[in-house]
């Protein structure tokens, strides 16, 4: 049997060569341990496979969907209008089933899918493109789509593939990042890399959505609910209100002591989202 123990020690040893070998780096080569350093930050760390999605009283359909970077593994539930559920970097689709039992209620067909390089989805490099083309794939593949409930780089992808004009009529967004900074920021510091050496990341993983998406985002018809804690430790508030401001038709509530995911099994924010969903604006009385 494996020592744990010994599994943790060997994963900081590594951890430890390689910050200092991109200190190092960064000091004699610099733009080549930038683009080093992106493409690690476009490889997800892929953890122990995840086990399939179970809602108690719903049985899921698992089925693959072509047409993106690269094959994508979905599971559906219920029948009625399609509402999508898209998972954020480092996620699966688990993180959102709470969501099925009340949209399935509520007369929708719910699909959640891995991204791709994440849980039982192919691949091992992912960035918020691939994230943006995997919605807009599986969009296309269930058209007509009726909403998309979309969690952290979930919910930048949706508004890029809705912003080129992915017919979408509502849009769910928890926990927003404006763009990937926070993400690739946090990344490279934790690397050791100098502050110099983690700005000229973010412009890369900025110039990788300005050359993919590089028409201004508009909301496309669409309506938009925004959940966002004005605390939340990964994702700052300040980007939350920054996508809230990017449509006109866009609601921004508050969600103080959620974090960054405990909103996504908050009852009070799911029974929000499932009733803007519906149409029922009137009834979305969730407040700070």
């Amino acid at each position: 049997m494996k020592n744990p123990q010994r599994r943790d020690i060997r994963t900081n040893v590594r951890f430890l060569l390689a910050r200092a070998g991109f200190i190092l780096l960064a000091r004699v080569a610099p733009r080549v341990a930038e683009a080093m350093l992106f493409e690690r930050f476009a490889r997800p760390r892929r953890p122990a496979l995840p086990r399939p999605p179970e809602v108690p009283g719903h049985p899921a359909h698992r089925f693959v969907i072509h047409g993106g970077p690269a094959p994508l593994i979905a599971w559906d539930w219920g029948e009625g209008p399609t509402v999508l559920l898209a998972h954020g970097w480092g996620g699966h689709v688990g993180q959102l089933t709470a969501f099925v039992p009340p949209l399935v209620a509520a007369g929708f067909h719910v699909v959640a899918f891995d991204q791709p390089a994440h849980g039982h989805s192919p691949g091992r490099r992912a960035t918020a493109v691939d994230f943006a083309r995997a919605v807009t794939a599986v969009a296309r593949r269930l058209a007509p789509v009726h909403g998309v409930v979309a969690h952290s780089l979930g919910a930048i992808a949706t508004v890029l593939a809705v912003g080129a004009g992915l017919p979408i009529a509502r849009v769910v967004l928890l926990a927003p990042p404006a763009d990937p900074a926070p993400f690739a920021h946090g990344f490279a510091l934790a690397l050791g890399a100098p502050p110099a050496l983690a700005d000229a990341v973010v412009a890369r993983a900025r110039q990788v959505i300005a050359d993919a998406y590089p028409t201004p985002v508009s909301s496309a018809g669409s309506r938009a609910l925004v959940f966002h804690d004005p605390d939340d430790p990964e994702v700052p508030f300040s980007h939350g209100e920054r996508v809230a401001a990017l449509w006109p038709a866009t609601r921004l509530i508050p969600t103080p002591g959620l974090g960054h995911r405990k909103l996504l099994r908050d009852r009070q924010v799911i029974d929000a989202a499932v009733a803007f969903l519906s149409g029922r604006e009137h009834a979305v009385r969730l407040t700070a």
